[in-house]
């Protein structure tokens, strides 16, 4: 380990220093064993010698004493050269009377993959030791630098900023250290780097700074979605790159704490796959299993609860490497309101992201409006009796629709706001203000149905619902075809939904239905369609109309084609809903097919996908409906206390907003809303992991240097070889010293040589 031996200057190997400068002491003891006494013999002749070295004694004994010196010196640089001395840049400025310090800032991930639980701990405990490591690491070797520790889920409130280490500042920061766990974020370096660079620029003092970065670096995090832009504003490591400069320089090391190879499944969504979920209905919900590992996964049960209640299980069949595997079940709800649905896949080393949570609003139908253009007082003489009677058939089966109907005179002050599906039925033309509440529900995720009849004006619906092809409807209207014989269904995309019931081989369905009159379809002038949603006022046609059922003939006539309008569909329907100028009706398919296209067209739930962990919850909120005052119950709740929320007033004041942004863990969180007729009502939102961060992945030293080309970092294992990295910023001297011992030891050659000569 390094040794500070002053605030200049420290060694590499300050053992090899110590045993070096012990050494000295062997020319010296060399020099003592050399004067032992001899026997002394008196011989006359010697006088005339003695006489002679007397007068040369104190020149002898000076070349004795200079030539130890050089020796014992020569032995002192060989010890500086081994143990390697250097000194750090705040050296130099302190020689020169500047006040510069360093700063050592330690950057610890702490997502939930670093809580990948492996034999001998997790990667975040790997994480913890080697931070606490480099802690003492400082304090052992730079007391002098001040030290900032951060985590990536809180980097602006750090575990420490800027402090000097000492015992008792060393103990506090290891006991926090030690105390931190792995949060159920996806990790934010973009942002840690952000406030590595705010924390620096406020300390403009700081000469010479060290990040040392502690994760398992993940792919996920760090390869760049296109060419590296290491020094543009958007790569993450902008910051740091701005954070090294004339006046400061800026080392990163990178410290691997994860494990290549490690395997993990996990639910990455779940989706409800058609329409609003009904009370008393199945309904069809998916689990999108996916397999982040790099190798097979074996089969896997699926418990399924609906809230605390566990309700099934699923088994999902072998999932390849990097692939997903849908699991669909069909779930009854048994009750209206809100709800929440959990799946969860058996332990692995990364359990956080085996769970996902869906709250989903369970509707007590599903609502259907319908225009009646043609009513009537007869009975299965009115336009849409037929059309109601399939949505809403008598029997002690519910088919989850409830059916209202109106005349088209009332659309226009009719709130389509608490209807899932709007069905126009016949109706002669619908005046531009009614088109645009019909625009702005379907662009809002509602669905609309469009049957033609005797009573429709083709050129009102081609300049108001077509509208140069930025409309709802899908295509222009054509001529009115008047069949003498009917013709029959013929092709379509049998694999939709809609019309899977017309669905495989020699289907009588197709040949059993005669149709005697329809309207024939224009195309789309490529000249006034457009192609990317930004070129029209509404920007709400991004694709173009599919055909989904045709008629037989020569010229093979739609009849059904759908059009994607906003987050909401359309589907015309080129004949008419009754029996007057088709037999459709009559068929048992009608009464799927209306079923069908009810459920397809219906509005979406909007709570099925819920939030990230992180993520804000905000609840907007009608004043005329509800009270400003709310009440929070966590994913703890009863265990943690129920929060009083209060609501502010929207921008413009007409609204109410409810706003949580402590969503730091996952599951169900509730709202209680006190509504202004005195009833309570409940709003469920899903919090849930980034499942990307369940991607294990890890990007070796190599994909680092090739993501990032620009940024220069030393990769270490672990802090063991922190001696090497260390070496980064600071001068070594054992150069110097190298050249001072070889002078000294030709000095000490020549001076002995000379010395001799002399006698």
């Amino acid at each position: 380990m390094l040794v500070e031996t002053m605030p200049l200057a420290a060694f590499v190997y300050p053992g090899l220093f110590a045993a070096g400068a012990s050494a000295v002491a062997l020319p010296i003891l060399i020099h003592l064993l050399a004067r032992r006494r001899f026997r002394r013999v008196r011989w006359a002749a010697l006088d005339f010698l003695l006489e002679a070295h007397r007068k040369n004694i104190r020149r002898v004994r000076m070349e004795q004493l200079i030539l130890l010196l050089l020796r014992c010196l020569a032995v002192l640089l060989i010890a500086l050269i081994i143990s390697r001395p250097f000194v750090r840049p705040q050296g130099w400025a302190a020689v020169f009377g500047g006040q510069k310090r360093s700063e050592r800032i330690l950057l610890i991930d702490d997502s939930y993959s670093m809580g990948y639980e492996e034999p001998d701990g997790t990667w975040f405990e790997t994480g913890k030791k080697n931070l606490i490591g480099l802690i003492n690491w400082v304090h052992q070797n730079a007391p002098s630098d001040a030290v900032t520790v951060l985590c990536t889920s809180d980097p602006l409130n750090p575990l420490a900023s800027g402090i000097s280490l000492n015992e008792a500042t060393v103990q506090e920061l290891i006991s926090r250290v030690e105390a931190l766990q792995p949060s159920q974020e996806r990790a934010n370096f973009a942002q840690s780097f952000a406030a590595i660079k705010s924390l620096l620029d406020e300390n403009p003092d700081v000469l010479e700074a060290k990040l040392f970065v502690l994760s398992d670096f993940q792919r996920a995090d760090w390869e760049p979605a296109s060419q590296p832009r290491d020094r543009g504003p958007d790569s993450p490591f902008f910051p740091l790159i701005q954070g090294d400069g004339a006046d400061r320089t800026l080392h990163t090391i990178l410290v691997g704490c994860g494990g290549d190879g490690a395997a993990n499944v996990s639910i990455a969504r779940i989706t409800a796959d058609a329409g609003p979920i009904v009370a008393g209905i199945p309904a069809e919900v998916t689990a999108l299993v996916t397999n982040q590992s790099s190798t097979t996964s074996e089969s896997l049960d699926i418990q399924i609860d609906i809230g605390p209640t566990r309700v099934e299980t699923q088994t999902t069949s072998a999932i390849e490497a990097g692939q997903d595997a849908p699991v669909a079940c069909s779930l009854v709800l048994p009750n209206a309101g809100h709800e929440y649905l959990r799946f969860e896949l058996p332990p692995d080393g990364l359990p956080l992201d085996n769970a996902r949570y869906a709250a989903v609003k369970v509707d007590e139908s599903v609502s259907v409006l319908i225009v009646n253009g043609e009513p009537s007082t007869e009975s299965y003489q009115d336009e849409t009796d037929l059309l109601e009677a399939a949505l809403r058939p008598h029997g002690p089966v519910f088919s989850g629709n409830t059916v209202q109907v109106i005349d088209e005179t009332e659309l226009f002050n009719t709130d389509l706001s608490s209807f899932h599906l709007v069905i126009v039925a016949n109706v002669y033309r619908i005046a531009r203000p009614a088109v645009e509440r019909l625009e702005e529900f379907v662009a809002s995720g509602g669905g609309l149905l469009l049957f033609l009849g005797d009573q429709v004006d083709p050129t009102a619906y081609n300049e108001t619902l077509f509208a140069r092809g930025e409309g709802l409807l899908p295509l222009p209207l054509g001529e009115l075809a008047r069949l003498q014989s009917p013709c029959s269904l013929a092709g379509g995309d049998f694999d939709h939904p809609v019309i899977s019931v017309f669905g495989g081989r020699d289907n009588p369905f197709l040949r059993g239905i005669g149709f005697g009159s329809f309207y024939g379809l224009g195309s789309v002038d490529p000249t006034l369609a457009p192609t990317d949603p930004n070129d029209t006022p509404s920007g709400r046609r991004s694709l173009p109309p599919s055909v989904l059922l045709r008629l037989s003939g020569a010229d093979q006539s739609p009849l059904l084609v759908e059009q994607r309008f906003g987050s909401g569909r359309v589907i015309l329907a080129t004949s008419s809903c009754d029996l007057e100028w088709n037999d459709w009706a009559k068929d048992p398919s009608y009464v799927v097919t209306m079923l069908e296209l009810a459920r397809y067209l219906a509005r979406r739930p909007t709570h099925i996908t819920g939030i990230e962990v992180g993520e804000p919850i905000v609840l907007e909120l009608d004043p005329g409906d509800y009270a400003p005052e709310a009440v929070l119950r966590t994913p703890g709740y009863p265990a943690e206390k129920e929060i009083q929320l209060a609501a502010f007033a929207t921008d413009d004041g007409q609204g109410l907003v409810l706003r949580w942004i402590q969503t730091d863990r996952t599951g169900i969180f509730s709202i209680i809303l006190d509504r202004r007729d005195g009833t309570a009502d409940a709003r469920l939102v899903a919090v849930n992991v980034d499942p990307e961060e369940g991607n294990l992945a890890v990007a070796s030293e190599a994909d680092l240097r090739q993501y990032w080309p620009k940024l220069a970092f030393a990769y270490l294992e672990s802090v063991d070889a922190l001696n090497e990295v260390d070496a980064v910023g600071r001068s070594e001297l054992w150069r110097n010293f190298l050249g001072l011992a070889l002078i000294v030891l030709l000095g000490e050659q020549a001076l002995a040589f000379w010395f001799g000569r002399r006698g």
